[in-house]
């Protein structure tokens, strides 16, 4: 019986839409090179001056979308309850599968969607000195606007999913082609075997490590990838130009796409701010929206 150390070469591939942060109101524009932080969640109400007790509240999503992306949504999901809360995002995009699972999430709840950022009044998220008040029930409180808002690259895809899904003038939703990093490693294994009648016959084999040895994009995703993301966009109702759309504009830069093709795609329900999903005003009269809550005891 013999033992061998063996190395081989093998390719890692991570599917991925390559982010950008073009904010260019049309045509494209070339994505700088900037490093996002991670999406974070915060369940929101207004602290807009003479809201109370009947103020709208919303989930905020805001930075890059990764592997972990839905499993933090879905924590703010749980911590929403039975409450329906539109999502008001700004995202450079991310990885694609994480987008498309996040954007099943949100039709299956049946929620708007809106490209707006939130700043905060008082507390954060991920601001460890500042604790919410018991009072407040893991609120936050701030303000939604859409200008300077965007949603570029895989955020498209979550936008996809909202039963209303709203951007303005003064927001930004992009798309390129789809792009993957490949990771070239060498793997180095452990393996036992013994020789019968001149034969090699493995026993047993291990990873004992692995070296990157270099790198590379590409936009060469397979049939399997391009089928998957086809069939997401179809079940949430996009048009079928949507997808060449992306196509042709390369990974490396960003289309920002016109209120002609936004409404054209289906991408939009409305060429509407994605602020107006949280504006105070529309919870004053007779029917208000779902996400009109009273604080009222």
């Amino acid at each position: 019986m013999v033992s061998a150390l063996t190395r081989f070469s093998s390719i890692a591939l991570l599917l991925a839409m390559a982010t950008g942060s073009g904010l260019a109101a049309s045509g494209k524009s070339k994505p700088q090179a900037v490093k996002f932080p991670d999406m974070t969640f915060a369940i929101v109400r207004s602290a807009a001056p003479g809201c109370e007790p009947v103020c709208p509240e919303w989930i905020a999503a805001d930075g890059l979308i990764t592997d972990s992306t839905p499993r933090a949504f879905k924590k703010v999901l749980k911590a929403m309850g039975k409450r329906q809360l539109p999502v008001l995002i700004r995202s450079p995009g991310g990885k694609v599968f994480a987008a498309i699972e996040m954007g099943r999430l949100i039709r299956a709840r049946k929620l708007p969607v809106g490209v707006a950022q939130t700043s905060y009044t008082g507390c954060a998220p991920g601001q460890k000195t500042c604790k919410l008040p018991e009072i407040a029930k893991g609120r936050f409180q701030g303000a939604a606007s859409s200008y300077n808002a965007y949603c570029h690259s895989a955020c498209t895809l979550i936008l996809a999913s909202g039963t209303q899904r709203l951007a303005g003038l003064f927001a930004t939703v992009g798309v390129h082609n789809f792009s993957a990093v490949v990771l070239k490693q060498v793997v180095f294994y452990r393996e036992r075997y013994t020789v019968v009648n001149g034969r090699k016959k493995v026993l047993s084999r291990k990873v004992t490590g692995r070296k990157t040895t270099g790198s590379y994009t590409t936009s060469k995703l397979g049939k399997s990838f391009e089928r998957r993301v086809a069939g997401y966009l179809s079940d949430m109702g996009m048009d079928a130009a949507l997808l060449p759309l992306m196509r042709a504009t390369p990974a490396a830069d960003i289309h920002a796409m016109t209120a002609t093709e936004l409404l054209n795609t289906r991408i939009l329900t409305s060429l509407t701010a994605g602020d107006t999903l949280a504006d105070p005003k529309h919870c004053q009269g007779g029917a208000v929206p779902a996400n009109c809550i009273d604080s009222t005891p």
